[in-house]
Protein backbone atom coordinates (compact mmCIF):
# COMPACT_ATOMS: atom_id res chain seq x y z
CA UNK A 1 0.00 0.00 0.00
CA UNK A 2 1.49 3.20 -1.70
CA UNK A 3 -0.65 5.16 1.60
CA UNK A 4 1.86 4.49 4.09
CA UNK A 5 3.22 7.87 4.50
CA UNK A 6 -0.01 9.11 5.80
CA UNK A 7 0.13 6.76 8.76
CA UNK A 8 2.44 9.21 10.21
CA UNK A 9 -0.17 11.51 10.90
CA UNK A 10 -1.68 9.28 13.60
CA UNK A 11 1.35 10.78 15.70
CA UNK A 12 -0.17 14.09 15.79
CA UNK A 13 -2.58 13.17 18.75
CA UNK A 14 0.67 12.07 20.68
CA UNK A 15 2.62 14.90 20.03
CA UNK A 16 -0.75 16.79 20.91
CA UNK A 17 -1.16 15.32 23.95
CA UNK A 18 2.39 15.42 24.93
CA UNK A 19 2.36 19.30 24.72
CA UNK A 20 -1.51 19.61 25.90
CA UNK A 21 0.17 17.69 29.22
CA UNK A 22 3.12 19.76 30.02
CA UNK A 23 3.51 20.55 33.98
CA UNK A 24 1.59 17.61 35.12
CA UNK A 25 2.54 14.77 36.78
CA UNK A 26 3.83 11.50 35.03
CA UNK A 27 6.66 10.36 33.14
CA UNK A 28 5.86 11.52 29.62
CA UNK A 29 5.23 14.75 31.19
CA UNK A 30 8.87 17.30 31.04
CA UNK A 31 7.86 20.27 28.78
CA UNK A 32 5.74 23.04 30.70
CA UNK A 33 2.90 23.70 29.13
CA UNK A 34 2.55 25.81 26.13
CA UNK A 35 6.38 25.71 25.51
CA UNK A 36 6.52 24.53 22.12
CA UNK A 37 3.38 26.36 20.61
CA UNK A 38 3.06 29.33 23.28
CA UNK A 39 0.47 31.65 23.47
CA UNK A 40 -3.69 31.47 23.71
CA UNK A 41 -3.65 33.34 20.31
CA UNK A 42 -1.39 30.21 18.51
CA UNK A 43 -4.28 27.24 19.71
CA UNK A 44 -7.25 28.16 17.73
CA UNK A 45 -5.10 28.44 14.70
CA UNK A 46 -3.51 25.20 15.43
CA UNK A 47 -7.26 23.61 15.41
CA UNK A 48 -7.61 25.54 12.25
CA UNK A 49 -4.55 23.31 10.39
CA UNK A 50 -5.90 20.23 11.85
CA UNK A 51 -9.68 20.74 9.97
CA UNK A 52 -7.93 22.27 7.06
CA UNK A 53 -5.53 19.01 6.66
CA UNK A 54 -7.73 16.79 7.61
CA UNK A 55 -10.57 17.40 5.05
CA UNK A 56 -8.19 18.18 2.41
CA UNK A 57 -6.94 14.53 3.03
CA UNK A 58 -10.67 13.40 2.85
CA UNK A 59 -11.51 16.13 0.25
CA UNK A 60 -8.57 14.37 -1.91
CA UNK A 61 -10.21 10.90 -2.14
CA UNK A 62 -13.04 12.28 -4.21
CA UNK A 63 -10.77 13.83 -7.30
CA UNK A 64 -7.76 11.40 -6.76
CA UNK A 65 -9.37 8.05 -5.68
CA UNK A 66 -7.76 4.27 -4.65
CA UNK A 67 -6.28 2.67 -8.20
CA UNK A 68 -7.89 -0.76 -8.49
CA UNK A 69 -5.76 -4.20 -8.11
CA UNK A 70 -3.49 -3.84 -11.59
CA UNK A 71 -0.39 -1.95 -11.69
CA UNK A 72 0.47 0.29 -14.74
CA UNK A 73 2.76 -0.45 -17.75
CA UNK A 74 4.82 1.68 -20.05
CA UNK A 75 5.93 0.60 -23.34
CA UNK A 76 8.98 2.18 -24.99
CA UNK A 77 8.94 2.78 -29.06
CA UNK A 78 12.11 3.86 -30.19
CA UNK A 79 12.93 4.53 -33.80
CA UNK A 80 16.54 3.73 -34.94
CA UNK A 81 16.31 4.67 -38.37
CA UNK A 82 18.79 5.92 -40.13
CA UNK A 83 17.58 8.96 -39.98
CA UNK A 84 17.91 9.17 -36.63
CA UNK A 85 21.47 9.25 -36.42
CA UNK A 86 21.30 13.29 -37.40
CA UNK A 87 22.31 15.80 -35.19
CA UNK A 88 19.92 16.42 -32.61
CA UNK A 89 19.32 20.31 -31.28
CA UNK A 90 18.35 21.61 -28.16
CA UNK A 91 18.42 25.29 -27.73
CA UNK A 92 20.73 25.87 -30.45
CA UNK A 93 23.30 23.52 -29.52
CA UNK A 94 23.43 20.25 -31.15
CA UNK A 95 23.82 17.14 -28.34
CA UNK A 96 24.83 14.02 -29.78
CA UNK A 97 22.51 12.49 -32.64
CA UNK A 98 18.37 12.02 -32.42
CA UNK A 99 18.69 8.73 -30.98
CA UNK A 100 20.77 10.11 -28.04
CA UNK A 101 18.44 12.56 -27.43
CA UNK A 102 15.50 9.71 -27.18
CA UNK A 103 17.47 7.70 -24.93
CA UNK A 104 18.11 10.28 -22.66
CA UNK A 105 14.78 11.21 -22.42
CA UNK A 106 13.55 7.52 -21.75
CA UNK A 107 16.33 6.84 -19.23
CA UNK A 108 14.95 9.65 -17.61
CA UNK A 109 11.11 8.45 -17.80
CA UNK A 110 12.29 5.38 -16.21
CA UNK A 111 13.89 6.51 -13.49
CA UNK A 112 10.75 8.27 -12.64
CA UNK A 113 8.31 5.17 -12.64
CA UNK A 114 6.84 3.57 -9.96
CA UNK A 115 8.54 0.41 -8.99
CA UNK A 116 5.82 -1.96 -9.45
CA UNK A 117 5.14 -0.65 -13.03
CA UNK A 118 5.32 -2.76 -16.42
CA UNK A 119 7.82 -1.75 -18.71
CA UNK A 120 8.69 -2.51 -22.12
CA UNK A 121 10.97 -1.93 -25.40
CA UNK A 122 10.50 -2.19 -28.91
CA UNK A 123 12.67 -0.34 -31.70
CA UNK A 124 11.87 0.34 -35.11
CA UNK A 125 13.11 0.80 -38.71
CA UNK A 126 12.19 -1.21 -41.53
CA UNK A 127 10.38 -3.21 -39.19
CA UNK A 128 10.09 -3.31 -35.43
CA UNK A 129 11.88 -5.72 -32.91
CA UNK A 130 10.71 -6.31 -29.45
CA UNK A 131 14.03 -6.14 -27.09
CA UNK A 132 12.16 -6.59 -23.96
CA UNK A 133 9.10 -7.69 -23.47
CA UNK A 134 6.82 -6.07 -20.21
CA UNK A 135 8.80 -6.31 -17.11
CA UNK A 136 9.76 -4.97 -14.41
CA UNK A 137 13.25 -5.72 -14.93
CA UNK A 138 14.74 -2.10 -15.54
CA UNK A 139 18.14 -2.79 -15.53
CA UNK A 140 17.78 -4.80 -18.37
CA UNK A 141 15.63 -1.91 -20.34
CA UNK A 142 18.30 0.45 -19.18
CA UNK A 143 21.06 -2.04 -20.97
CA UNK A 144 19.17 -2.00 -23.98
CA UNK A 145 18.33 1.11 -24.83
CA UNK A 146 22.08 1.89 -23.87
CA UNK A 147 23.03 -0.65 -26.86
CA UNK A 148 20.54 1.34 -29.03
CA UNK A 149 22.23 2.47 -32.33
CA UNK A 150 21.04 3.93 -35.71
CA UNK A 151 20.53 1.43 -38.46
CA UNK A 152 22.62 1.89 -41.57
CA UNK A 153 21.84 -0.67 -43.91
CA UNK A 154 19.20 0.04 -47.26
CA UNK A 155 16.69 -2.83 -45.87
CA UNK A 156 16.80 -1.60 -42.38
CA UNK A 157 17.65 2.18 -42.90
CA UNK A 158 13.34 3.02 -43.46
CA UNK A 159 11.02 3.82 -40.66
CA UNK A 160 7.95 1.95 -40.60
CA UNK A 161 5.75 3.75 -38.11
CA UNK A 162 2.25 1.70 -38.81
CA UNK A 163 3.40 -1.94 -38.24
CA UNK A 164 5.75 -0.49 -35.20
CA UNK A 165 2.30 1.04 -33.20
CA UNK A 166 0.63 -2.30 -34.17
CA UNK A 167 3.34 -4.35 -32.56
CA UNK A 168 3.20 -1.90 -29.66
CA UNK A 169 -0.17 -2.48 -29.07
CA UNK A 170 -0.39 -5.93 -29.21
CA UNK A 171 2.28 -5.95 -26.64
CA UNK A 172 0.65 -3.23 -24.14
CA UNK A 173 -2.93 -5.13 -24.67
CA UNK A 174 -1.71 -8.56 -23.97
CA UNK A 175 -0.66 -7.70 -20.41
CA UNK A 176 -3.74 -6.16 -18.44
CA UNK A 177 -2.70 -2.96 -16.62
CA UNK A 178 -4.86 -0.33 -14.87
CA UNK A 179 -3.08 2.21 -17.51
CA UNK A 180 -1.48 1.57 -20.49
CA UNK A 181 1.04 3.73 -22.03
CA UNK A 182 3.49 4.03 -25.41
CA UNK A 183 5.75 6.48 -25.42
CA UNK A 184 6.53 7.12 -28.85
CA UNK A 185 10.07 8.45 -30.13
CA UNK A 186 10.50 9.37 -33.78
CA UNK A 187 11.10 12.12 -36.56
CA UNK A 188 8.45 11.43 -37.93
CA UNK A 189 9.85 10.46 -41.71
CA UNK A 190 7.74 7.25 -42.01
CA UNK A 191 8.35 6.09 -45.35
CA UNK A 192 7.53 2.55 -45.61
CA UNK A 193 4.12 2.72 -47.20
CA UNK A 194 3.42 -1.49 -48.24
CA UNK A 195 2.59 -2.88 -44.05
CA UNK A 196 2.85 -6.30 -42.67
CA UNK A 197 -0.47 -5.38 -40.78
CA UNK A 198 -1.82 -4.56 -43.95
CA UNK A 199 -3.49 -1.43 -41.40
CA UNK A 200 -2.79 2.02 -42.21
CA UNK A 201 -2.00 5.07 -39.72
CA UNK A 202 -5.49 6.05 -39.41
CA UNK A 203 -7.01 1.98 -38.52
CA UNK A 204 -4.29 1.69 -35.96
CA UNK A 205 -4.64 5.66 -34.87
CA UNK A 206 -8.81 4.65 -34.05
CA UNK A 207 -7.77 1.22 -32.26
CA UNK A 208 -5.34 3.18 -29.79
CA UNK A 209 -8.36 5.68 -28.89
CA UNK A 210 -10.94 2.55 -28.83
CA UNK A 211 -8.72 0.64 -26.49
CA UNK A 212 -7.93 3.53 -23.96
CA UNK A 213 -4.42 3.05 -24.68
CA UNK A 214 -2.26 6.14 -23.48
CA UNK A 215 -0.10 7.58 -26.69
CA UNK A 216 2.56 10.34 -25.96
CA UNK A 217 4.37 11.31 -29.23
CA UNK A 218 8.21 12.70 -28.99
CA UNK A 219 9.08 14.57 -31.80
CA UNK A 220 12.47 13.46 -32.44
CA UNK A 221 13.04 15.84 -35.52
CA UNK A 222 14.81 19.16 -35.14
CA UNK A 223 13.78 22.31 -34.12
CA UNK A 224 11.52 24.19 -37.07
CA UNK A 225 13.54 27.35 -36.73
CA UNK A 226 16.81 25.69 -36.89
CA UNK A 227 15.95 24.98 -40.85
CA UNK A 228 16.22 26.66 -44.32
CA UNK A 229 12.90 26.99 -45.86
CA UNK A 230 13.40 23.43 -47.85
CA UNK A 231 13.81 21.61 -45.08
CA UNK A 232 11.15 23.51 -43.15
CA UNK A 233 8.59 22.05 -45.61
CA UNK A 234 10.01 18.01 -45.04
CA UNK A 235 10.15 18.47 -41.10
CA UNK A 236 6.65 20.20 -41.49
CA UNK A 237 4.90 17.31 -43.25
CA UNK A 238 6.41 14.99 -40.76
CA UNK A 239 5.34 17.17 -37.70
CA UNK A 240 1.59 17.24 -39.12
CA UNK A 241 1.54 13.27 -39.84
CA UNK A 242 2.41 12.86 -35.82
CA UNK A 243 0.15 15.94 -34.90
CA UNK A 244 -2.64 14.11 -36.95
CA UNK A 245 -1.61 10.49 -35.07
CA UNK A 246 -2.10 12.64 -31.95
CA UNK A 247 -5.38 14.18 -32.60
CA UNK A 248 -6.79 10.41 -33.76
CA UNK A 249 -5.76 8.40 -31.28
CA UNK A 250 -6.97 10.99 -28.64
CA UNK A 251 -3.16 11.20 -27.13
CA UNK A 252 -0.20 14.06 -26.54
CA UNK A 253 2.31 15.40 -29.00
CA UNK A 254 5.41 16.97 -27.49
CA UNK A 255 7.06 19.25 -29.63
CA UNK A 256 11.13 19.15 -30.31
CA UNK A 257 12.93 21.46 -28.44
CA UNK A 258 12.94 22.25 -24.53
CA UNK A 259 9.23 20.93 -24.39
CA UNK A 260 10.82 17.63 -24.18
CA UNK A 261 13.51 17.64 -21.47
CA UNK A 262 10.45 19.17 -19.36
CA UNK A 263 8.45 16.14 -20.23
CA UNK A 264 11.58 14.00 -19.30
CA UNK A 265 11.31 14.49 -15.64
CA UNK A 266 7.22 15.13 -15.61
CA UNK A 267 6.13 12.07 -13.34
CA UNK A 268 3.87 10.12 -15.46
CA UNK A 269 -0.11 10.65 -15.22
CA UNK A 270 -0.85 7.25 -14.52
CA UNK A 271 1.09 6.70 -11.40
CA UNK A 272 -0.88 4.79 -8.80
CA UNK A 273 -1.75 7.78 -5.83
CA UNK A 274 -1.96 6.58 -2.38
CA UNK A 275 -4.30 4.79 -1.08
CA UNK A 276 -7.48 6.54 -0.56
CA UNK A 277 -8.87 4.47 2.65
CA UNK A 278 -5.47 5.53 4.40
CA UNK A 279 -6.42 9.50 3.43
CA UNK A 280 -9.91 8.98 4.26
CA UNK A 281 -9.23 7.67 7.84
CA UNK A 282 -6.39 10.12 8.66
CA UNK A 283 -8.56 13.15 6.95
CA UNK A 284 -11.51 12.32 9.30
CA UNK A 285 -9.27 12.13 12.43
CA UNK A 286 -7.38 15.01 12.25
CA UNK A 287 -10.59 17.15 11.15
CA UNK A 288 -12.31 15.77 14.42
CA UNK A 289 -9.46 16.52 16.47
CA UNK A 290 -9.40 19.87 15.06
CA UNK A 291 -13.05 20.54 16.04
CA UNK A 292 -12.15 19.31 19.58
CA UNK A 293 -9.66 22.33 20.24
CA UNK A 294 -11.71 24.82 18.25
CA UNK A 295 -14.69 23.95 19.98
CA UNK A 296 -13.00 24.20 23.99
CA UNK A 297 -11.10 27.59 22.69
CA UNK A 298 -14.29 29.15 21.32
CA UNK A 299 -16.79 27.52 24.11
CA UNK A 300 -20.15 27.54 22.14
CA UNK A 301 -21.58 25.51 24.29
CA UNK A 302 -20.77 26.22 28.37
CA UNK A 303 -22.96 23.43 29.58
CA UNK A 304 -20.66 20.82 27.72
CA UNK A 305 -17.23 22.97 28.48
CA UNK A 306 -16.10 20.29 31.11
CA UNK A 307 -16.69 17.02 28.83
CA UNK A 308 -14.84 18.80 26.43
CA UNK A 309 -12.31 20.48 28.23
CA UNK A 310 -11.76 16.58 29.82
CA UNK A 311 -11.04 15.08 26.23
CA UNK A 312 -9.18 18.13 24.95
CA UNK A 313 -6.97 19.12 28.32
CA UNK A 314 -6.34 15.80 30.48
CA UNK A 315 -5.92 16.10 33.86
CA UNK A 316 -5.16 12.94 35.04
CA UNK A 317 -4.00 9.23 33.42
CA UNK A 318 -7.73 8.10 33.46
CA UNK A 319 -8.79 11.29 31.49
CA UNK A 320 -5.93 10.81 29.27
CA UNK A 321 -7.08 6.95 28.92
CA UNK A 322 -10.70 8.46 28.22
CA UNK A 323 -8.71 10.95 25.42
CA UNK A 324 -7.16 7.96 23.64
CA UNK A 325 -10.34 5.62 23.94
CA UNK A 326 -12.94 8.22 22.67
CA UNK A 327 -10.22 9.00 19.60
CA UNK A 328 -9.99 5.20 18.93
CA UNK A 329 -13.47 4.77 18.67
CA UNK A 330 -13.82 8.03 16.06
CA UNK A 331 -11.28 6.50 14.02
CA UNK A 332 -12.45 2.96 14.00
CA UNK A 333 -16.19 4.62 12.66
CA UNK A 334 -14.67 7.04 10.85
CA UNK A 335 -12.52 3.99 8.93
CA UNK A 336 -16.06 1.64 9.18
CA UNK A 337 -17.69 4.89 6.77
CA UNK A 338 -14.49 5.68 4.58
CA UNK A 339 -14.51 1.44 3.56
CA UNK A 340 -17.87 1.81 2.72
CA UNK A 341 -17.56 5.12 0.55
CA UNK A 342 -14.57 4.05 -1.00
CA UNK A 343 -15.91 0.53 -2.25
CA UNK A 344 -19.29 2.56 -3.24
CA UNK A 345 -17.03 4.53 -5.41
CA UNK A 346 -15.00 2.41 -7.23
CA UNK A 347 -18.09 0.39 -7.96
CA UNK A 348 -19.59 3.31 -9.21
CA UNK A 349 -16.13 4.56 -11.26
CA UNK A 350 -15.52 1.10 -13.59
CA UNK A 351 -12.96 1.31 -16.07
CA UNK A 352 -12.87 -0.73 -18.94
CA UNK A 353 -10.21 -2.40 -20.59
CA UNK A 354 -9.15 -4.60 -23.82
CA UNK A 355 -6.43 -7.26 -24.09
CA UNK A 356 -6.04 -7.77 -27.84
CA UNK A 357 -3.55 -10.86 -28.76
CA UNK A 358 -2.12 -10.95 -32.49
CA UNK A 359 -2.62 -14.11 -34.23
CA UNK A 360 -1.17 -13.13 -37.56
CA UNK A 361 1.63 -14.95 -39.28
CA UNK A 362 4.85 -16.01 -37.44
CA UNK A 363 2.76 -16.32 -33.88
CA UNK A 364 3.73 -20.04 -34.85
CA UNK A 365 7.30 -19.59 -34.80
CA UNK A 366 9.85 -20.82 -32.54
CA UNK A 367 9.65 -23.24 -30.13
CA UNK A 368 8.38 -22.02 -27.73
CA UNK A 369 6.28 -20.60 -30.05
CA UNK A 370 5.37 -16.67 -29.90
CA UNK A 371 1.88 -17.42 -28.90
CA UNK A 372 2.91 -19.88 -26.04
CA UNK A 373 4.87 -17.24 -24.95
CA UNK A 374 2.14 -14.36 -24.95
CA UNK A 375 -0.36 -16.99 -23.56
CA UNK A 376 2.02 -17.65 -20.60
CA UNK A 377 2.36 -14.44 -19.77
CA UNK A 378 -1.16 -13.63 -19.89
CA UNK A 379 -2.30 -16.33 -17.46
CA UNK A 380 0.75 -15.47 -15.01
CA UNK A 381 -1.13 -11.69 -14.95
CA UNK A 382 -4.56 -12.63 -14.39
CA UNK A 383 -3.95 -15.55 -12.09
CA UNK A 384 -1.74 -12.72 -9.91
CA UNK A 385 -4.47 -9.94 -10.59
CA UNK A 386 -6.95 -12.64 -9.70
CA UNK A 387 -5.63 -12.77 -6.29
CA UNK A 388 -6.23 -9.13 -5.59
CA UNK A 389 -9.59 -7.06 -4.82
CA UNK A 390 -11.53 -5.32 -5.50
CA UNK A 391 -11.76 -5.65 -9.55
CA UNK A 392 -12.73 -2.43 -10.32
CA UNK A 393 -11.58 -2.59 -14.43
CA UNK A 394 -13.93 -4.71 -16.55
CA UNK A 395 -11.57 -6.75 -19.18
CA UNK A 396 -12.54 -7.73 -22.68
CA UNK A 397 -10.75 -10.10 -25.38
CA UNK A 398 -10.28 -9.46 -28.62
CA UNK A 399 -7.96 -11.13 -31.20
CA UNK A 400 -6.30 -10.09 -34.44
CA UNK A 401 -6.38 -12.65 -37.44
CA UNK A 402 -7.10 -11.19 -40.83
CA UNK A 403 -9.49 -8.46 -38.96
CA UNK A 404 -9.66 -8.17 -35.02
CA UNK A 405 -12.73 -10.14 -33.77
CA UNK A 406 -14.35 -10.12 -30.06
CA UNK A 407 -14.13 -13.28 -28.01
CA UNK A 408 -15.05 -11.96 -25.13
CA UNK A 409 -17.53 -8.78 -23.96
CA UNK A 410 -15.78 -6.77 -21.41
CA UNK A 411 -16.40 -8.57 -17.91
CA UNK A 412 -15.28 -8.28 -14.04
CA UNK A 413 -15.15 -12.18 -13.88
CA UNK A 414 -11.46 -12.94 -15.27
CA UNK A 415 -11.42 -15.99 -14.88
CA UNK A 416 -13.98 -15.97 -17.84
CA UNK A 417 -10.73 -14.98 -20.00
CA UNK A 418 -8.22 -17.49 -18.35
CA UNK A 419 -10.84 -20.25 -19.87
CA UNK A 420 -10.67 -18.85 -23.68
CA UNK A 421 -7.12 -18.49 -23.89
CA UNK A 422 -6.56 -22.96 -24.74
CA UNK A 423 -8.02 -21.86 -27.44
CA UNK A 424 -5.99 -19.46 -29.11
CA UNK A 425 -3.72 -22.34 -31.23
CA UNK A 426 -6.91 -23.18 -33.09
CA UNK A 427 -8.09 -19.69 -34.11
CA UNK A 428 -4.02 -18.54 -34.70
CA UNK A 429 -3.84 -21.91 -37.43
CA UNK A 430 -7.15 -20.26 -38.85
CA UNK A 431 -5.80 -17.19 -39.70
CA UNK A 432 -2.57 -18.94 -40.83
CA UNK A 433 -4.92 -19.72 -43.84
CA UNK A 434 -6.33 -16.56 -44.37
CA UNK A 435 -9.70 -17.44 -42.52
CA UNK A 436 -10.68 -14.66 -40.01
CA UNK A 437 -10.28 -15.81 -36.78
CA UNK A 438 -13.73 -16.00 -35.33
CA UNK A 439 -14.88 -17.89 -32.14
CA UNK A 440 -17.95 -19.12 -33.01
Amino acid sequence: MNGVWTGLWFLAPLLWLFWARGGLPGPTLRFPRGALLSGPALRPSFAGWLIFVGLTLWASTLVWPSPNSLTNSTLFLVDNSSSMAEPALLDGAKIGTRLDLGRQIFEEQLRTLDKSELVGLVRFSSMPRVLAPLTRERGEVFRLLGELVPESTPLEAQTNLVDALVEGLTRVLAVPASHQRILLWTDGEANVRATASNWSLETVAEAIRVFGVELVILDGGPPMEALDPDEQIRQGEAQSLLLDLAKTSGGRFIASGKSLMDFALEHPKGKEPPSALWRMIVGWLLAWIGLFFWWNQTRIKPQTGALARSLVWPKSEIQAFRTFAALAGLGLLCGLLSLGLLFWQQSATTATKGILIDLRQGMLAGQPTRLERTRSLLEVSLQKALAQTPKTCELGLWIMGATPVCVLAPTKDWSAILDELPRLEAWAEDSQIGKTADPK
